[in-house]
């Protein structure tokens, strides 16, 4: 239980235990829906570098790659998915699509958008044996971010999940840490640009941030 890791998961946000409670899109629109942040063509690929920010916010190279990347598409009730595999959803297909600027999933799930705004846009929860371990927020920055990564400085919207642990998992499992804020960045034209994770015991921050890319 120590090891509960909290990924922002690529693309899916994947967290076998999460379960949604509210799904209603953003309003806000401040991104044009012809701009393309998520890159969803067969063959797309990206390549990252695994990083640690440890508790003092001193970052290190862990020598290590990810990567993710496009592996097939099918189309469900008229509409065209596509399988984005990577390091958590490598044995089985991973079905999203991107519907005017929002990517969904294969149930109608709102995963990230380029409707910016304030709101949180999915309220969901991560179990344990029956029990409620955190309430999840989704939500997008409300404007733009600048991100440097290997690959080069970008203007990126931004996802954000925060997780705020219940008690008595707080304290057994989190240390109190809480909320611990996952976060995705995108940027037109290219795709994700980084995203991080926790492990809910541990205080460092992981980062995968992007090295190299090919995209159609």
């Amino acid at each position: 239980m120590r090891n509960l890791i909290i990924v922002a998961t690529a693309l899916t946000f994947i967290l076998a235990s999460c379960k949604k409670d509210n799904n209603n899109e953003p309003t806000t629109q401040l991104q044009t829906p012809s701009a393309d942040y998520f890159k969803l063509a067969v063959g797309n690929y990206w390549v990252y570098e695994r990083w640690k920010i440890d508790a003092n916010g001193v970052p290190s190279n862990l020598g290590t790659l990810d990567s993710a990347y496009v592996d097939g598409d099918t189309v469900m009730n008229g509409n065209t998915y596509y399988d984005y595999r990577y390091s958590l959803a490598l044995n089985s297909p991973n079905w999203i699509r991107d519907s005017s600027g929002i990517l969904i999933n294969s149930i109608g799930e709102v995963l990230a958008t380029n409707q910016l705004s304030t709101g949180v846009f999915k309220v969901s929860y991560i179990t344990i044996n029956l029990d409620t371990v955190a309430d999840v927020d989704h939500f997008m920055t409300p404007t733009q971010v600048s991100i440097t990564v290997p690959a080069g400085s970008f203007q990126c919207i931004q996802y954000n999940g925060e997780h705020t642990f219940r008690p008595p998992f707080d304290l057994t499992l989190n240390s109190g840490a809480n909320p611990k804020t996952m976060q995705e960045e995108y940027t037109d034209g290219i795709g994700k640009i980084r995203y991080c994770y926790y492990y809910a015991s541990m205080p460092d921050r992981f980062e995968n941030r992007l090295l190299r890319y090919n995209v159609q």
